[in-house]
Protein backbone atom coordinates (compact mmCIF):
# COMPACT_ATOMS: atom_id res chain seq x y z
CA UNK A 1 0.00 0.00 0.00
CA UNK A 2 2.64 2.61 0.93
CA UNK A 3 4.37 2.14 -2.52
CA UNK A 4 0.75 3.96 -3.68
CA UNK A 5 1.82 6.95 -1.78
CA UNK A 6 2.53 10.12 -3.40
CA UNK A 7 5.44 12.09 -2.57
CA UNK A 8 3.95 14.41 -0.34
CA UNK A 9 1.76 11.80 1.58
CA UNK A 10 5.04 9.35 1.53
CA UNK A 11 7.11 12.60 3.35
CA UNK A 12 3.86 12.99 5.98
CA UNK A 13 4.11 9.51 6.85
CA UNK A 14 7.75 9.97 7.24
CA UNK A 15 7.38 13.08 9.10
CA UNK A 16 4.59 11.53 11.29
CA UNK A 17 7.21 8.86 12.40
CA UNK A 18 9.78 11.65 13.43
CA UNK A 19 7.13 13.30 15.41
CA UNK A 20 6.04 9.81 17.07
CA UNK A 21 9.88 9.43 17.99
CA UNK A 22 10.85 12.86 18.99
CA UNK A 23 9.06 15.87 18.82
CA UNK A 24 5.85 14.47 20.64
CA UNK A 25 6.71 11.07 21.71
CA UNK A 26 4.41 8.24 22.15
CA UNK A 27 5.08 6.27 25.17
CA UNK A 28 4.60 2.07 25.35
CA UNK A 29 1.53 0.61 24.63
CA UNK A 30 0.04 -2.06 27.17
CA UNK A 31 3.51 -2.86 28.26
CA UNK A 32 5.11 -2.77 24.98
CA UNK A 33 8.14 -0.81 24.81
CA UNK A 34 7.56 -0.20 21.05
CA UNK A 35 5.80 3.61 20.49
CA UNK A 36 3.04 4.24 17.74
CA UNK A 37 2.31 6.92 15.36
CA UNK A 38 -0.86 8.38 16.39
CA UNK A 39 -3.35 10.38 14.56
CA UNK A 40 -2.19 13.53 16.05
CA UNK A 41 1.09 12.54 14.63
CA UNK A 42 -0.23 12.34 10.90
CA UNK A 43 -1.88 15.83 11.56
CA UNK A 44 1.58 17.44 12.56
CA UNK A 45 3.42 15.23 9.60
CA UNK A 46 0.64 17.04 7.12
CA UNK A 47 1.58 20.00 8.25
CA UNK A 48 5.30 19.21 8.13
CA UNK A 49 4.87 18.15 4.75
CA UNK A 50 5.18 21.69 2.31
CA UNK A 51 4.09 20.09 -1.24
CA UNK A 52 0.82 18.19 -0.67
CA UNK A 53 -2.56 19.54 -1.15
CA UNK A 54 -3.71 18.66 2.02
CA UNK A 55 -0.97 21.65 4.04
CA UNK A 56 -2.75 24.32 1.58
CA UNK A 57 -6.06 22.82 3.20
CA UNK A 58 -4.87 23.18 6.46
CA UNK A 59 -3.05 26.44 6.65
CA UNK A 60 -6.04 27.86 4.41
CA UNK A 61 -8.25 27.44 7.81
CA UNK A 62 -5.55 28.86 10.08
CA UNK A 63 -3.45 26.04 11.57
CA UNK A 64 -0.01 26.04 11.59
CA UNK A 65 2.57 22.99 12.88
CA UNK A 66 3.55 25.29 15.18
CA UNK A 67 -0.05 26.00 17.01
CA UNK A 68 -0.89 22.33 16.72
CA UNK A 69 2.21 21.10 18.43
CA UNK A 70 1.90 24.48 21.56
CA UNK A 71 -1.68 23.03 22.27
CA UNK A 72 -0.61 19.04 22.30
CA UNK A 73 2.20 19.58 24.70
CA UNK A 74 0.63 22.14 26.47
CA UNK A 75 -2.42 19.60 27.04
CA UNK A 76 -0.29 16.51 27.29
CA UNK A 77 1.97 17.99 29.91
CA UNK A 78 -1.25 19.45 32.05
CA UNK A 79 -2.71 15.88 31.95
CA UNK A 80 0.10 14.07 33.00
CA UNK A 81 1.73 16.53 35.46
CA UNK A 82 1.71 15.43 39.00
CA UNK A 83 2.01 17.56 42.42
CA UNK A 84 4.34 20.49 42.64
CA UNK A 85 6.43 21.41 44.94
CA UNK A 86 6.17 24.98 46.21
CA UNK A 87 9.11 26.91 44.83
CA UNK A 88 9.47 24.32 41.63
CA UNK A 89 10.23 25.88 38.60
CA UNK A 90 9.08 23.45 35.13
CA UNK A 91 12.09 22.37 33.16
CA UNK A 92 9.69 21.82 30.33
CA UNK A 93 8.20 18.14 29.06
CA UNK A 94 10.74 15.33 28.52
CA UNK A 95 12.71 16.67 25.68
CA UNK A 96 16.76 16.03 25.37
CA UNK A 97 19.44 18.53 23.76
CA UNK A 98 18.94 16.23 20.86
CA UNK A 99 15.37 16.65 20.62
CA UNK A 100 15.99 20.66 20.86
CA UNK A 101 18.44 20.65 18.51
CA UNK A 102 16.83 18.69 15.86
CA UNK A 103 13.48 21.22 16.29
CA UNK A 104 15.76 24.68 16.05
CA UNK A 105 16.81 22.76 12.19
CA UNK A 106 12.88 22.88 11.75
CA UNK A 107 12.52 25.88 12.29
CA UNK A 108 10.87 25.24 15.51
CA UNK A 109 12.23 27.18 18.93
CA UNK A 110 11.32 24.65 21.57
CA UNK A 111 11.96 27.48 24.61
CA UNK A 112 9.10 30.05 22.69
CA UNK A 113 7.11 26.97 22.29
CA UNK A 114 7.35 26.26 26.26
CA UNK A 115 7.24 29.84 27.24
CA UNK A 116 4.10 30.62 25.27
CA UNK A 117 2.53 27.46 27.01
CA UNK A 118 3.80 28.43 30.47
CA UNK A 119 2.38 32.32 29.69
CA UNK A 120 -1.13 31.15 28.97
CA UNK A 121 -0.86 27.88 32.31
CA UNK A 122 1.60 29.56 34.54
CA UNK A 123 5.43 28.29 35.23
CA UNK A 124 4.58 25.09 36.67
CA UNK A 125 2.73 23.98 33.41
CA UNK A 126 5.39 21.19 32.54
CA UNK A 127 5.93 19.92 35.57
CA UNK A 128 5.89 16.22 35.58
CA UNK A 129 7.15 13.46 38.47
CA UNK A 130 10.37 12.42 37.60
CA UNK A 131 11.14 9.32 35.47
CA UNK A 132 11.88 6.27 36.88
CA UNK A 133 12.40 4.42 33.31
CA UNK A 134 15.55 4.21 32.16
CA UNK A 135 15.63 1.29 30.08
CA UNK A 136 16.59 1.57 26.30
CA UNK A 137 15.35 3.70 23.52
CA UNK A 138 12.06 2.09 21.88
CA UNK A 139 11.97 0.91 18.36
CA UNK A 140 10.61 2.61 15.43
CA UNK A 141 7.11 3.35 15.82
CA UNK A 142 4.51 1.72 14.29
CA UNK A 143 0.68 2.70 12.83
CA UNK A 144 -1.55 2.73 16.03
CA UNK A 145 -4.73 1.25 15.37
CA UNK A 146 -6.27 4.63 15.09
CA UNK A 147 -3.78 5.75 12.28
CA UNK A 148 -4.39 2.46 10.33
CA UNK A 149 -7.86 3.52 10.50
CA UNK A 150 -6.95 6.86 8.71
CA UNK A 151 -5.40 4.75 5.74
CA UNK A 152 -7.54 2.38 5.00
CA UNK A 153 -10.15 5.27 5.07
CA UNK A 154 -7.39 7.19 2.42
CA UNK A 155 -7.37 4.21 0.56
CA UNK A 156 -10.98 4.23 -0.04
CA UNK A 157 -11.10 7.82 -0.73
CA UNK A 158 -8.64 7.48 -3.29
CA UNK A 159 -10.66 4.17 -4.79
CA UNK A 160 -13.64 6.01 -5.02
CA UNK A 161 -12.26 9.02 -7.62
CA UNK A 162 -10.33 6.45 -9.41
CA UNK A 163 -6.94 7.20 -8.13
CA UNK A 164 -4.26 5.06 -8.67
CA UNK A 165 -2.25 6.59 -5.81
CA UNK A 166 -3.03 8.00 -2.41
CA UNK A 167 -2.52 11.59 -1.91
CA UNK A 168 -1.83 13.73 1.28
CA UNK A 169 -5.53 15.08 0.88
CA UNK A 170 -6.72 11.59 0.90
CA UNK A 171 -5.00 11.17 4.19
CA UNK A 172 -6.39 14.52 5.76
CA UNK A 173 -9.85 13.18 4.54
CA UNK A 174 -8.74 9.47 6.49
CA UNK A 175 -7.72 11.63 9.54
CA UNK A 176 -11.03 13.77 9.72
CA UNK A 177 -13.00 10.55 9.17
CA UNK A 178 -11.72 8.80 11.86
CA UNK A 179 -12.69 11.32 14.43
CA UNK A 180 -10.18 10.70 16.90
CA UNK A 181 -10.31 12.74 19.90
CA UNK A 182 -7.05 14.20 20.20
CA UNK A 183 -7.04 15.43 16.61
CA UNK A 184 -10.68 16.79 17.14
CA UNK A 185 -10.12 18.86 20.24
CA UNK A 186 -6.80 20.45 18.80
CA UNK A 187 -9.22 21.59 15.66
CA UNK A 188 -11.45 22.85 18.30
CA UNK A 189 -8.38 24.44 20.33
CA UNK A 190 -7.38 26.48 17.36
CA UNK A 191 -10.77 27.69 16.32
CA UNK A 192 -11.88 25.60 13.70
CA UNK A 193 -14.87 23.49 13.02
CA UNK A 194 -13.67 19.45 12.09
CA UNK A 195 -16.78 19.47 9.72
CA UNK A 196 -15.73 22.57 7.55
CA UNK A 197 -12.36 21.47 7.21
CA UNK A 198 -13.88 18.15 6.19
CA UNK A 199 -15.95 20.06 3.98
CA UNK A 200 -13.03 21.51 2.42
CA UNK A 201 -10.99 18.61 2.03
CA UNK A 202 -13.73 16.72 -0.10
CA UNK A 203 -13.95 19.71 -2.24
CA UNK A 204 -10.26 19.85 -2.67
CA UNK A 205 -9.86 16.36 -3.75
CA UNK A 206 -12.98 16.76 -6.40
CA UNK A 207 -10.89 19.63 -7.80
CA UNK A 208 -7.70 17.41 -8.12
CA UNK A 209 -9.66 14.13 -9.86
Amino acid sequence: MFQRLTTPARLAVGYAESAARTVLPAGPVEGRARPEIEPVHLLLGLLRDDEGNAVRVLTDHGISYLDVLHNLITRRATRARGPVSQGTHSRGPDFSEADEVALRALGIDLAEVLARAEATYGPDAFATPPRTDRGPRPSKPRLSRSSKAVVSSAVTAARTVRSGSISSEHLLLGLLRVDDPEVHESLLALGVEPDTLLAATVRTIGEAA
